[in-house]
């Protein structure tokens, strides 16, 4: 057997001198890093353990705070030429509202699961399937240029929730049918 006991050869198990050691910061003789006080001077024994995840921890929250600071947002989007080959006149600014509006003909329905039904439908080009939920009404196609709120998202899955202005009724579609105007 590897690890004997006291009792058996008078001294202690083998794994029990494994350990991690330290300097004495007052005497310079080695310590275990699980002591509290040196055994040779009593100083007491400054714990180094969890410093090096603690470092990490804060370089990684560090990381991305400057990740979220210098993350482009939604108006940081286009991309300038930096060596433009001819030079040009300024460009006027886009006629951009801020306002989101449907794109036509996309499917909507109020419900979330008969979305995804028409989703595949449409993935397993069953047109058959797709009129029948067109005809009971549970599906809609949407109208060009709609102004509409955003509700809810799902950006995984490529769902979003959106309310027709001045509607209350709230309708699932795809990402793809709402542009900015």
């Amino acid at each position: 057997m590897i690890e004997s006991t006291v009792a058996d050869h008078g001294h202690l198990p083998i794994t029990s001198f494994i350990m991690a050691l330290i300097k004495c910061s007052e005497c310079k003789r080695e310590v275990s890093t699980k002591a509290k006080i040196c055994p040779g001077c009593g100083a007491p024994i400054k714990s180094r353990h969890g410093c090096g995840s603690t470092a990490l921890l804060f370089l990684l929250i560090i990381g991305v705070v400057a990740a979220i600071y210098n993350s482009p947002t939604s108006d940081q989007t286009k991309i300038e030429n930096p060596t433009p080959s001819e030079p040009s006149a300024p460009s006027p600014p886009p006629a951009h509202t801020g306002q989101r509006v449907t794109v036509a003909n996309y499917p909507a329905s109020t419900s979330e699961e008969v979305l995804d039904k028409a989703i595949s439908y449409t993935a397993q080009n069953d047109v058959a399937a797709l009129n029948k939920l067109l005809d009971s009404g549970l599906l809609i196609q949407l109208k060009d240029g709609v102004p509409i709120e955003i509700m809810d998202t799902k950006i995984l899955s490529g769902k979003i929730k959106i309310r027709p202005r001045g509607s209350t009724t709230e309708y699932w579609t795809v990402v793809e049918a709402v542009r900015d105007e």
